[in-house]
């Protein structure tokens, strides 16, 4: 477990130090990191509490025997058929397995009349896939950046076991909203030309996660 953490926290200041416009943004980035570094005990703890209720959660899966990723044509289902204001494209997607590695990958993109903003969502089932609990967890213990570009955040779902991060650039308008779900989904909704993470989060809201998350 202690290695598991180690690593985590390694994750969290390549994170940092790898999204910075300079010298002067890096040193800030350190700066924000060091302050973090403060509440690691506290931080640490919550955390391995997530990765154990991860591990509880996958072995009751192995348990009943489930061990792949959905097919994708599954996952379509808990994709949104409409949005205000958009017209929607074909679902598509695809699934992988081979040997331990299990991904199935569903899709649907949706279009303004005007051909001016474009919003994608994705549902991808990872299963037992080590890699993608990895890059989830970094989300669970709280996160926040803010510049002059925009912003990128943690936020709370109201939802056991589905943990979100948002991300704004208020120079283009791109959102990116993206929920881990039960330590084996992620369900992302990307826009253009938006002027906040509203719509985007309105999406996500009306997608039946706590569905997911019982899977």
């Amino acid at each position: 477990m202690k290695k598991v953490l180690a690593m985590l926290m390694c994750l969290s200041f390549i994170g940092f130090i790898s999204c910075g416009g300079g010298e002067n943004s890096e040193v800030e980035e350190l700066k924000q990191f060091a302050e973090t570094m403060k509440d690691l005990p506290e931080k640490a703890e919550e955390l391995e509490k997530r990765v154990d209720r991860s591990e509880e959660i996958i072995m009751a899966r192995k348990e009943r025997g489930d061990t792949l990723a959905m097919n994708y044509k599954d996952l379509q289902k808990y994709l949104p058929t409409e949005i205000p204001g958009y017209t929607a494209g074909k679902p598509g997607g695809e699934t992988t397995n081979m040997m331990m590695f299990s991904l199935s990958e569903a899709k649907v993109q949706f279009q303004t009349a005007d051909g001016e903003s474009v919003m994608n969502v994705k549902v991808i089932d990872f299963n037992q896939h080590a890699a993608g609990l990895m890059a989830m967890a970094f989300w669970m213990n709280g996160y926040s950046r803010e510049d002059d570009s925009g912003f990128e955040r943690t936020f709370d779902t109201g939802i056991d076991d589905v943990f979100a991060f948002e991300k704004f650039n208020n120079k283009n308008g791109r959102v990116e909203v993206t929920y881990s779900v039960a330590y084996r989904f992620i369900v992302e909704v990307t826009a253009t030309f938006q002027k906040n993470t509203d719509l985007a989060r309105k999406v996500l809201a009306g997608m039946n996660i706590k569905e997911l998350a019982k899977l």
